[in-house]
């Protein structure tokens, strides 16, 4: 709780503004659709300015995931777990069959560690395929295990980030 805390103070210190992000079209908030097709509201910290460009302690938070924290709020209302496949918008859904809906999404998972955040949509959809065919305890805990750990090693990023600011 404490990182939340000194992240929201950061982020409304560093931009102004709202500290948690939900995202809108046309006014309204994107839902994001979760097991069998369920809708529920999606937030995490904002990390983008009005002008839709990265700010600097956006940069930070989304390197080390700390933008995404909020979930955790998500998985305590019964929406999210810690383990699943992402969850998407209902346009992006629309594009994958319904199997993905055989689970509740989750925080992490293996298309976010194995493909990144910037990585291939289909290959994410093939590994959360794989992950829903294959779900048992023992390969959650291992997914729990390797996140704190591609964490870390994305403070490579952020030494190039502060090498460049």
């Amino acid at each position: 709780m404490p990182i939340m805390i000194l992240t929201a103070l950061a982020i409304k210190i560093s931009s102004g503004g709202p500290v948690i992000y939900h995202r809108k079209k046309n006014g309204e908030a994107v839902i994001r659709i979760g097991q069998n097709g369920q809708a529920f509201k999606y937030f995490k910290f904002r990390t983008m300015d009005d002008n839709g460009r990265v700010t600097p302690i956006g940069k930070i938070l989304r390197c080390t995931h700390i933008d995404e924290t909020p979930e955790l709020f998500i998985v305590l209302r019964g929406d999210m777990n810690l383990v699943g496949p992402r969850p998407y918008t209902p346009e992006k859904q629309e594009i994958f069959p319904s199997c993905r809906l055989a689970t509740k999404p989750g925080i992490t998972g293996p298309g976010q560690i194995f493909c990144g955040h910037d990585g291939n949509t289909l290959n994410k959809f093939r590994h959360d395929i794989e992950y829903i065919k294959n779900k048992n305890l023992w390969t959650d805990i291992k997914l729990i295990s390797i996140t704190p750990l591609l964490c870390i090693l994305s403070h490579k990023k952020l030494e190039r980030y502060f090498k460049t600011a």
